[in-house]
């Protein structure tokens, strides 16, 4: 009975199965009992390397994994981890109903198959022992917090990206459009970045705003477009001048000050800026109270870093307003940049703590 049970359970994990942009299939030494065909989205393959990761390949759709798991019948475990990077669908294959066709090949062909197996597994073992880290080198040796994006990373990325723009860009309907292919082209083949790191790049910056991921003729998502390319550029040159800054110097704010100047920047008129002083006023009373009709409770304290950084003047009270001067400039410069790296430092922080 208890046979038939599991076979049960078995079939019934063959069907689609929707993942959401960074959750895991599975992990590295996890039992296996299924195998999957991508019908849409990508998925990135990656195995452990000291406290950090190192990517093997990412999947699109028509490509199958987990495969090998089905011939390693010793110990039916995955041999490296598996995670989404967009919304992906799949086509999960369970062993009991997989081994039901395998049982009715010819014999020739399934010891060709099998025989196959075996070579690439090896294969993939010598591969293990050589592949080298992606953990940048802490004190003493010792592998320092794994980043999957570091500085250099975004550096790079920000600087591929303005160029594949200019060089290579179409204006439609007042935007500039390029295709996915010719950004991956050009980070695997010349910037030798891994096409992972390429795709998570991209839907950061869809996320955050500065792109958009269209489908193409065949009605892929292989088309990316923005109002303003060269805002990549500038957001590299201040990005790049940050490194050289000392921590003490470097613009930084938390979340709580982020939504405050989300909310201010949108709300500037350019028209309204001080020729002399470059400044703007903001009346901040309005900003905390539409938070505060969201449950989002702000506070005046929250606003002290951007007057630490020299985005804004001190909070100045009159009859019960709150009102801010804001250089406009300097913040037009450095918000978005500075954001968009918040959203970096998130995403490295969920993908350093999770399982994997």
């Amino acid at each position: 009975m208890v046979v038939k049970n599991n076979i049960e359970a078995s079939r019934a994990k063959s069907g689609v199965r929707v993942m959401k942009p960074g959750e895991v299939l599975f992990n590295e030494g996890d039992q296996a009992d299924s195998l999957y065909i991508v019908q849409k989205g990508q998925l990135r393959l990656f195995l452990k390397k000291g406290k950090g990761f190192v990517d093997i390949a990412v999947l699109h759709p028509g490509e199958v994994l987990g495969e090998m798991a089905y011939f390693d019948e010793k110990s039916r475990t995955r041999s490296c981890s598996a995670s989404a990077i967009v919304t992906t669908e799949l086509v999960e294959i369970s062993f009991n109903a997989f081994g039901k066709t395998m049982k009715n090949l010819n014999p020739w062909f399934k010891t060709i198959i099998n025989t196959l197996a075996d070579r690439l597994r090896s294969t993939n073992a010598k591969v293990k022992e050589l592949e080298t880290s992606q953990v940048s080198i802490g004190r003493g040796d010792k592998a320092s917090q794994y980043k999957f994006f570091n500085n250099v990373d975004i550096v790079r990325l920000l600087s591929m990206i303005y160029m594949v723009f200019r060089a290579h860009a179409k204006t439609e309907e007042g935007c500039y459009v390029i295709n996915l292919k010719t950004v991956k082209y050009y980070a695997t083949e010349i910037f030798a970045i891994s096409e992972a790191k390429v795709l998570e790049f991209v839907n950061l910056l869809e996320e955050e705003g500065s792109v958009e991921i269209i489908a193409d003729a065949n009605k892929l998502p292989n088309v990316i477009r923005t109002k303003n390319y060269t805002r990549f550029y500038e957001w590299m040159a201040f990005l790049q001048g940050e490194r050289l800054t000392a921590d003490d110097r470097k613009i930084v704010f938390h979340e709580r000050c982020e939504k405050i100047l989300s909310r201010a920047f949108t709300m500037m008129d350019p028209a309204k800026v001080d020729k002399h002083t470059g400044l703007i006023p903001v009346n901040l009373s309005i900003i905390f109270s539409e938070f505060k009709a969201k449950n989002v409770e702000l506070i005046p304290e929250d606003f002290d870093p951007a007057v630490e950084m020299g985005l804004a003047e001190e909070i100045l009270v009159n009859e019960g307003i709150l009102t801010s001067r804001m250089n406009y400039a300097q913040l037009q410069k450095v918000f978005f940049p500075v954001r968009f790296m918040n959203r970096v430092t998130e995403l490295n922080s969920q993908k350093a703590n999770s399982k994997y």
